[in-house]
């Protein structure tokens, strides 16, 4: 009982190299399935997504006895002219357009030599703003001028 049986004894050397050749394939294996795993990662190519903070459109109607401020996306294809409609629904007020020009907002009318609306597109009055097309972060200021 003390001594190890002969079969057992004699082939100690090749379980040895058997125990040794499969821990050698099992390393091996690992590698090789990690090496094609960072093969093909780096192959993947991810762009990161930008994120657009899309600005709002800002419109602020000034009649000269009160302001009233409006913001919202821009619309594609919309016109300064159409927005303020799009506004008018909005705010349940009157909107008049002839010509190309506001005739009447807010209860104030365009006179040929009094007070008329003047349409400010980013602080600059642009000839024939309400057919423009509004941008995202367009500040719009309509603004009701001269003696009336």
């Amino acid at each position: 009982m003390g001594q190890p049986s002969a079969p057992l004894h004699e082939h100690r050397a090749l379980y040895w190299v058997l125990f040794l050749l499969i821990v050698f394939l099992g390393i091996a294996a690992f590698f090789v399935a990690n090496y094609q795993f960072s093969r093909e990662y780096a192959t993947v190519e991810t762009l990161p997504t930008p994120i657009v903070k899309r600005q709002p459109l800002k419109v602020l109607i000034d009649t000269g006895d009160s302001q009233r401020a409006f913001q919202g996306a821009a619309q594609k294809d919309m016109t300064v002219g159409q927005m303020l409609y799009e506004i008018a629904s909005v705010g349940k007020f009157d909107l008049q357009i002839k010509n190309g020009g506001i005739q009447k907002l807010e209860g104030k009318t365009s006179t040929a030599k009094g007070a008329h609306w003047v349409v400010y597109v980013n602080g600059e009055i642009v000839p024939d703003a309400l057919a423009r097309p509004v941008a995202a972060g367009d500040r719009i200021t309509l603004r009701y001028e001269g003696s009336g």
